[in-house]
C-alpha cells in the first residue's frame, strides 16, 4: 500500500511538467501497482484498463508474480 501512496505524490509532481507522454507513463505504472494490492479476485479483470490492455501480458504476469499471495491464492490459475 505504500507504494500506491508514494507513487501518487510521484504523480502529481510529473503533472507539473505537464509531458503527456511522462503521465501515461506513470498513469500505467500506476495501474501496474494497483495489481498488488487488489483482490485476488478482481485481477484478470484489472489486468483489461485501459492503461493495462495494450501491455504484453508477460509485463503483466511479473507484476502479479511480486504479491505475496501469489502461490497460496493460486494467482496463476485465473490467467490461464
Amino acid at each position: 500500500m505504500v507504494v500506491i501512496c508514494d507513487l501518487n505524490e510521484y504523480r502529481r509532481c510529473v503533472r507539473d511538467f505537464q509531458i503527456p507522454l511522462l503521465n501515461t507513463l506513470f498513469e500505467t505504472l500506476h495501474a501496474l501497482c494497483n495489481l498488488l494490492v487488489v483482490e485476488p479476485s478482481n485481477l484478470k479483470q484489472m489486468c483489461t484498463v485501459d492503461q493495462l490492455a495494450c501491455l504484453d501480458r508477460t509485463v503483466l504476469m511479473n507484476f502479479v508474480q511480486l504479491r505475496a499471495d501469489y502461490k497460496t491464492a493460486k494467482i496463476v490459475n485465473q490467467f490461464r
